[in-house]
């Protein structure tokens, strides 16, 4: 596979951000940017990938949405921030999805394996479901 078919960039077209609540935090944000690192769920590789590999280049797509539209109106409730609880242990996940939400000079990262959403601290996480998994994988597996 060419690196070009590897990596696609995707802008969106709306000016107008998105006022999105943010439970975990209790505090809106206003999203100015989307940046997405992917790798199907159902690779198989030979050892964990964590999140540096996956921005140094580890990932089948990568989305990045300059201002937003309907793709992040849609991605917000699939993360269902609000039911990021805390964990008991530390964990190193798998893993397939980086989400960085770009709100101002914050970004906030979400994190996720085959099973699970992360914070980027890893201190909160929550199951996810064929849903999240095929939200991801229906728009980015033959990009």
């Amino acid at each position: 596979m060419s690196d070009l078919s590897k990596r696609a960039v995707i802008a969106g077209l709306m000016a107008l951000p998105i006022t999105a609540r943010a439970e975990s935090k209790a505090s809106d944000m206003i999203i100015s940017e989307v940046k997405i690192y992917y790798l199907d769920w159902d690779v198989l590789t030979r050892v964990a990938i964590n999140t540096k590999q996956m921005r140094d280049g580890f990932y089948q797509t990568y989305c990045h949405i300059k201002i937003n539209d309907d793709f992040v109106k849609s991605l917000l409730p699939i993360l269902q921030l609000d039911k990021l609880a805390a964990l008991k242990e530390p964990v190193h996940p798998d893993v397939r999805l980086v989400v960085d939400l770009i709100h101002g000079e914050d970004v906030s990262t979400y994190i996720a394996d085959r099973f699970t959403l992360y914070s980027s601290d890893m201190s909160q996480s929550h199951l996810i479901d064929d849903t999240f998994r095929n939200f991801f994988r229906e728009r980015f597996a033959n990009v």
